[in-house]
């Protein structure tokens, strides 16, 4: 069972930005309501780990990686059964960001 999720530096500092673009174009009510969406799905993998799908063009090695879309923002992940833990790599606007594999 799952029982911590972590955030890497890069999807920590990229929902920091989303929220910033947020409060730019809208207010702070819609960025708030933005990150609580996202924070919201990330919360689900708690109790469905492999709820996000597999992000083929991602796999490396044995890693795989999943991902959960929370509206137009895909959240990227690692699940790590044996330390019972979700690493959340990525956090990207998938209408504007297409990601790499040397962006995670």
């Amino acid at each position: 069972m799952i029982n911590k999720i972590i955030w890497s530096t890069l999807a920590e500092n990229q929902l920091e930005q989303v929220y910033e673009q947020h409060i730019k174009r809208s207010s702070l009510k819609a960025a708030k309501k933005v990150i609580h969406t996202i924070i919201g799905e990330v919360n689900l993998l708690i109790e469905e780990p492999f709820l996000g799908s597999v992000e083929e063009s991602l796999q490396r090695d044995k890693i795989t990686y999943r991902s959960l879309t929370a509206n137009q923002y895909k959240i990227i992940y690692t699940v790590d059964e044996t330390k019972d833990l979700i690493k959340i790599a990525t956090v990207y606007n998938s209408r504007r960001d297409p990601i790499s594999k040397g962006d995670i």
